[in-house]
């Protein structure tokens, strides 16, 4: 049975700077459509552990188009958000149950035992909208197009950085310039008296 789930990464969305840095981990079980989610937990420099944070079980979307709808293996890929209702998991962090709707998005699937349940299963599917389908397939070419400025703008950010010196250090033009002092260099004579080069 544990071979036939998923495994996959979230984060909480969150204004909660603590809340949105919990690294949490979660499985989907293909046979019952439950799922259960694990908090890491770092505990002095070495010791990190795994700690339950939404108890195993069948959950339902709590918002948007398919709300009512129970999980199934479509739900899970990266960029989808899960919705929980806070007042449902009483062992949740205060910070978190202050919010009626606790929301988790997906950052990581294991592709690989995804792939190999969809094929596998049938009737999964069979739900997911014509306008589900064409959300996945945008959110998809974002993901792209943002990946390739992402790596522009770290272009960008080490052109800036190298050129940085040299911008400092831009002559001044205009007509104020004129009354702005400037750095003359100043030549000795033979008898030692200075005199102005420029």
């Amino acid at each position: 049975m544990l071979s036939h789930k998923v495994q996959f990464e979230g984060r909480i969305i969150s204004r909660n700077s603590r809340d949105a840095c919990r690294e949490l981990v979660g499985f989907f079980f293909i046979h019952d459509q439950s799922l259960t989610i694990y908090e890491y937990r770092q505990f002095g420099k070495k010791r990190t552990n795994v700690l339950p944070f939404i108890q195993k079980n069948i959950y339902s979307h709590q918002r948007g188009r398919r709300k009512g709808k129970q999980y199934h293996l479509g739900d899970f890929y990266i960029g989808a958000n899960l919705t929980f209702l806070s007042s449902d998991h009483p062992r949740l962090p205060e910070s978190i149950k202050e919010n009626t709707l606790l929301i988790l998005r997906i950052t990581n699937v294991d592709q690989k035992a995804l792939e190999i349940l969809r094929t596998n299963s049938v009737g999964h599917e069979g739900d997911i909208t014509s306008q589900e389908a064409n959300d996945r397939l945008i959110f998809q070419a974002i993901q792209v197009r943002a990946g390739g400025r992402e790596e522009g703008r770290e272009k960008n950010i080490d052109v800036r950085e190298t050129h940085r010196v040299v911008a400092t250090h831009r002559t001044p033009r205009g007509a104020r310039d004129k009354l702005q002092p400037r750095n003359v260099p100043v030549a000795r004579t033979k008898s030692g008296t200075p005199r102005s080069t420029g």
